[in-house]
């Protein structure tokens, strides 16, 4: 039996990061593990983890989700991590680009995971000083893991798809347009052109191409590239792909839907190879 400590967070938007955790705790529980909860944000918590640590180990492993908890200690002394030595494995949802310093700790004791491979290779590429990072899927199987997953239409259970969207081409743009500096607004103006169809690790790409254009030498892991990429990451995920790949788990899906598929914003969908 393995003693695992989850450091979640308070103000989880809609509490996802911290349902995911919480199934994935209940299936190390049914396994047979002790699990306790630490959880950011309420009251009495850094009393709580320093006594978890101090008086109830040892510990064999952290979880958390999107760098929550990685950088406890980090500010002033030691990274927590390495002084209790327990690896700390997070999850990340999003790109690199958004909170860039928690792809960067420095620490043996911290393991990386990505829910998408092409943040993986940036982060791999430009950030990660550890050297190594792991791509761990999340989401819908296959429909062909189930048996019986191909029913005819009049046995299908009119199930809907909903895809987080809402997001507004022309808002966005002008957002950028009136914020940055007139070369910098057209390097976005460029580069979100250029980058229809592309994954974010593609989007680094085609931003250095059109700052070169207007002299700007952008470096992947530098703040403005970063900042830049959170903006065109946010301009280019919610669109629709006009085809479905072959790989991905949600283009597997979509493209044989049960019944109709309904989204807010730009797109019907989005396939993983937009994120």
């Amino acid at each position: 039996m393995a003693r695992i400590l989850l450091i979640q967070w308070s103000g989880s938007a809609y509490d996802s990061l911290r349902f995911i955790l919480d199934l994935t705790a209940a299936e190390m529980a049914a396994d047979g593990h002790r699990i306790e909860r630490v959880i950011i944000g309420e009251n009495g918590w850094q009393q709580r983890l320093r006594q978890l640590i101090q008086q109830q180990g040892p510990w064999q492993l952290a979880l958390g989700m999107s760098g929550v908890g990685l950088e406890l200690g980090m500010e002033n002394g030691p990274h927590l991590w390495d002084t209790a030595k327990i690896p700390f494995f997070t999850w990340f949802c999003d790109h690199p680009a958004y909170f860039p310093a928690r792809h960067m700790a420095r620490s043996p004791y911290s393991v990386m995971g990505y829910v998408f491979p092409d943040h993986a290779r940036y982060a791999r590429d430009h950030l990660n000083a550890n050297g190594v990072t792991f791509a761990v899927h999340l989401g819908m199987p296959s429909r062909a893991t189930f048996p019986d997953a191909a029913r005819p239409l009049d046995r299908r259970n009119d199930r809907i798809a909903f895809f987080k969207s809402g997001a507004d081409d022309n808002a966005l743009r002008t957002a950028w347009r009136q914020s940055l500096p007139s070369p910098l607004a057209h390097l976005m103006d460029e580069a979100a052109e250029a980058c229809a169809g592309t994954d974010v690790a593609g989007m680094v790409a085609e931003l250095q191409r059109a700052g070169e254009r207007h002299d700007v030498f952008l470096a992947p892991d530098g703040k403005l590239c970063l900042a830049l990429l959170q903006r065109l990451d946010a301009f280019e995920r919610p669109a629709a792909p006009t085809t479905w790949c072959a790989g991905c788990w949600t283009c597997r899906w979509m493209s044989t839907a049960p019944t109709g598929v309904i989204s807010t914003g730009r797109g019907s969908g989005r396939c993983c190879a937009r994120r």
